[in-house]
């Protein structure tokens, strides 16, 4: 993956979060390339690109995780489930 196919498919992912976020009246604040949010029930989950990595991070209490772009998704890693499954499970009140 070339450098700006990497940022278009970040571009994409932080869009495609922060429209789910809307949806659900999370409070967020993107700060180019880094996306803090911090949940309803406390906690913050905080993800940011890696470009010289060509990954996207996800911090919160549950650990911390690495994406890479497969397929046209952003898989785990480690275990290779979706980026937004973590994200879900993030964003629920015991993992906050």
């Amino acid at each position: 993956m070339n450098e700006n196919d990497y940022q278009a498919a970040c571009k994409e992912l932080f869009e495609r979060i922060e429209e789910r976020l809307e949806e659900t009246d999370t409070d967020y604040n993107n700060n180019g390339g880094v996306l803090e949010i911090e949940p309803e029930t406390g906690g913050k989950i905080i993800i940011n690109r890696q470009a010289p990595m060509r990954e996207v991070w996800l911090a919160a209490k549950s650990g911390g995780r690495h994406f890479a772009f497969k397929n046209g998704e952003w898989i785990d890693t480690r275990d290779g489930r979706d980026f937004f499954a973590h994200l879900k499970e993030a964003l629920e009140p015991e993992n906050s």
